[in-house]
C-alpha cells in the first residue's frame, strides 16, 4: 500500500488510488517535463516503448489508459508491461502512430504530449 495521504475518488470499490500524469515527447529518449504526482519518471525502453516509473507500489493494476496529444496524427496506445513489486514499480505503454491502415511503433516528438491515467487498487482486500 502507498505510504502517502490520498483523496478517494467516488467509487464503487473501496481503496482504490488514482495516479494521473503526462510527459512532453523527446525522440529515442526519456520525456520531459513529466508532471504529476506519483510519477517519478517516463522512460524510453525502446521504439515506441514508455515506462511510467511510480513513486509507490501498489497490490494490483485495476485500469490504465494512455493517449497521445497531438495536432494531426493518430495513435494508439496500450499497456506493453507491468511490474508492481520491483524496486521501481511501472507500468509500461507501446505507442503506435496509424500511417495508410497500418500500425507501427513510434517515438514521441516534441510537438506530441503522453497522457496516462492509472487505477490501483490501494488496499489488500476489496
Amino acid at each position: 500500500m502507498a505510504n502517502r495521504r490520498m483523496f478517494e475518488p467516488l467509487c464503487v470499490q473501496r481503496g482504490v488510488a488514482v495516479v494521473c500524469g503526462n510527459g512532453t515527447g523527446a525522440g529515442a529518449a526519456d520525456l520531459t517535463s513529466v508532471t504529476g504526482a506519483g510519477i517519478s519518471a517516463i522512460t524510453h525502453q525502446a521504439t515506441g516503448t514508455y515506462r511510467v516509473e511510480l513513486d509507490d507500489a501498489y497490490p494490483l493494476l485495476l485500469s490504465a489508459v494512455a493517449i497521445v496529444e497531438h495536432a494531426t496524427a493518430d495513435f494508439v496506445c496500450m499497456v506493453d508491461a507491468t511490474d508492481l513489486t520491483a524496486a521501481t514499480p511501472y507500468v509500461q505503454f507501446r505507442v503506435m502512430q496509424e500511417s495508410a491502415g497500418a500500425l507501427a511503433d513510434t517515438d514521441l516528438t516534441s510537438s506530441e504530449i503522453l497522457y496516462v491515467t492509472l487505477f490501483f487498487r490501494n488496499t489488500g482486500t476489496v
